[in-house]
């Protein structure tokens, strides 16, 4: 037993050595006792600096690093990587699932507000997982939801459950807690589109809308409604009338900025380009750099182009005296794409671009000068998959590239700030993560007089169609497949970007299956083909199982397993020979099982309907 004097002496030396370094010190390894009492290492270990501690010694071997790894998970403004690490050793440690360990993180939660945005990114990994892997954590779920302190932690307790069991029985037990309808509405635009459980609270979500406005439920029920597509088809006038009110304005602005012009009603949005107007120039100018009113401003513009030409460019020149023209665009969950194929800017004007990547890939954009996108995309597609002297990965040092943001990993956000070329014209934007070129783009179309522009847009070329085809869409059309479409077929292969991860007839890359023997093994049924394209992750193919690697330095990999043996793993990370990565085993914290493809949704939509049957002939008659 150590006496008074010792325990003094302990004291003052953490005290003093674990003082946090100043900006410009030397950050040397500090030393950490975790043999001691658990509060004494909480009290060391929450004294390091974030350079400090991911410097500390620690291992999977022994519980004695928990805390460490517990720490990380309870900083903020930590690298992400350390808290893969932090949930990769925590999962080996106490012998238990990822999942498992990032609902523990959050049921950890104090509340706070740097807590409370550290679970709701954690809590965006469970979207990852089958439901199949959530049903194993029910009961923690059922925990979170209903006897959790902190809203974040209930609303993902009620993401679970909603994944889990029907929302109209759900409903009626989240009414009854404290708190918990708020939390099951606060998930909504976290839940596939079209499932089931968006059907069971469709009806509750209007209920609210048509009920008192004093209900602090109708703020929530106003950003969940736009996500519930068709089930809702009033939604535009649920958020027209909350625009006029006025109490929920800011939200109504950013439901319809969400909602497809084809919901709009056009003979009420004449009076609401009035009405917006009349709000956006009363705004003082301090106030009009925030978000509220670019979003304003923007909703207006937009608004204003289905009005007749004379009116929509005297309301277009009031908002561009009062705005800066932002531009919003995200990432498609599962379909590599951009959910803007197309933006129009004036020559010469500042320009900034908010990139949000919404998938579970690394994404980017890249700017380029006019019909440079398939030199620069390839160019990227040769270079090592590494960052480069300016942190940019896969973008090639060239006079073609006028903009670029840095790979973004999942839930990652950057803003690229920007004049817009002088000369008119079409400017490709392109993501260069290999193979994701040939789907993934979309075109800055820059222009001398955005009036004239308007009048005359088929000046600047025809815009590409976006279509999301159903089964039922095509079924008819399959018995036009024909060995007389093969050549056809060939290039609607290539316009696809199947060639990137597929070979048919000896051309195209190995990190899909061979193709040549497709019919054949669906025996020949063409709707069954048809269908696997479509859902691509409806069956799997053994070997093509996409994972997810953790490994010993925090890093994060997703990809196909080539091969494994007890002393390496060989992961293929992308379509190109130098995106296989060898791994030792101790390098491997976790691998983990993705239960989705590696191929996206949507793969079809940039072809027509009579491409998609020269595609289906080329495949079926390859072999």
């Amino acid at each position: 037993m150590i006496n008074i004097t010792s325990k003094l002496l302990l004291v003052l030396f953490i005290l003093t050595s674990l003082i946090p370094a100043a900006e410009n010190e030397k950050v040397t390894k500090p030393r950490v006792f975790l043999d001691k009492n658990p509060r004494i290492v909480a009290y060391q270990l929450k004294r390091l600096s974030d350079k400090q501690i991911v410097l500390v010694d620690r291992k999977t071997d022994h519980i004695k690093y928990r805390p460490v790894f517990h720490s990380f998970l309870y900083r903020a403004s930590l690298d992400r990587k350390y808290w893969q690490e932090a949930l990769a050793s925590l999962s080996i440690i106490n012998k238990t699932s990822m999942m498992r360990e990032v609902l523990e993180a959050i049921s950890r939660n104090d509340g706070s507000d740097k807590r409370a945005m550290i679970s709701m990114e954690l809590g965006h990994h469970l979207m990852k997982n089958s439901n199949e892997e959530l049903r194993k954590e029910t009961a923690l779920f059922e925990k979170l939801a209903f006897s959790s302190e902190s809203p974040v932690s209930r609303k993902i307790g009620f993401y679970g459950l909603a994944r889990l069991e029907d929302t109209k029985k759900l409903w009626e037990r989240a009414v009854k807690a404290d708190g918990g309808a708020s939390a099951l509405l606060g998930i909504v635009p976290m839940l596939p589109k079209k499932s089931e459980a968006l059907e069971g609270l469709a009806g509750e979500v209007e209920a609210i809308l048509e009920g008192s406005q004093d209900s602090p439920l109708v703020p929530i029920a106003l950003r969940a409604v736009t996500h519930f597509g068709a089930l809702i088809p009033s939604s535009f006038d649920y958020l027209t009338r909350q625009f006029r009110l006025g109490k929920h304005r800011a939200v109504a602005v950013s439901g319809f900025l969400q909602l497809p012009a084809s919901k709009w009603r056009k003979d009420v949005v004449s009076e609401l380009v009035n009405e917006i107007t009349e709000v956006a120039t009363q705004v003082p100018p301090a106030q009009r750099t925030e978000s509220e009113f670019i979003d304003l401003v923007r909703l207006g513009r937009e608004f204003s182009l289905v009005l007749p030409k004379a009116e929509g460019k005297q309301v277009r020149a009031l908002l561009s005296e009062l705005g800066v023209t932002v531009i919003i665009i995200k990432t498609l969950r599962d379909q590599m794409l951009y959910d803007r194929r197309k933006f129009v800017v004036e020559a010469g004007e500042d320009v900034e671009i908010v990139l949000m990547n919404e998938d579970l890939m690394p994404h980017n954009l890249i700017i380029t000068e006019i019909g440079k996108r398939e030199e620069v995309a390839l160019a990227a597609e040769k270079l090592p998959p590494k960052p480069d002297d300016r942190g940019l990965l896969y973008v090639p040092k060239s006079k073609s590239v006028l903009v670029a943001s840095k790979m973004l990993e999942p839930d990652q956000t950057q803003k690229l700030s920007f004049k817009a070329p002088k000369k008119p014209g079409r400017y490709p934007y392109v993501c260069t993560f290999p193979g994701h070129w040939t789907r993934m783009w979309g075109t800055m179309i820059v222009v001398e007089d955005m009036e004239e522009y308007l009048a005359n847009p088929e000046k600047y070329g025809e815009e590409e169609k976006i279509t999301e085809w159903k089964i039922d869409d095509l079924a008819k059309d399959l018995k036009k497949i024909s060995k007389d479409r093969f050549d056809s077929g060939k290039k609607a292969f290539l316009k696809a970007g199947c060639q990137q991860c597929h070979k048919v007839a000896g051309e195209g890359k190995t990190l899909g299956p061979d193709l040549d023997d497709v019919f054949k093994r669906f025996e020949s049924n063409s709707k069954l083909v048809l269908e696997e394209i479509l859902n691509p992750t409806k069956s799997i193919r053994e070997g093509f199982e996409n994972y997810q690697i953790i490994t010993s330095d925090g890093k994060t990999l997703s990809g196909l397993i080539l091969k494994q043996n007890e002393k390496e793993l060989t992961l293929q990370t992308g379509p190109n020979e130098d995106q296989a990565v060898k791994l030792k085993t101790e390098q491997v914290l976790l691998k983990n099982p993705q239960g989705s493809s590696l191929m996206p949704e949507g793969l079809l939509g940039t072809l027509s309907r009579e491409e998609i049957i020269d595609l289906m002939s080329y495949l079926k008659f390859s072999g």
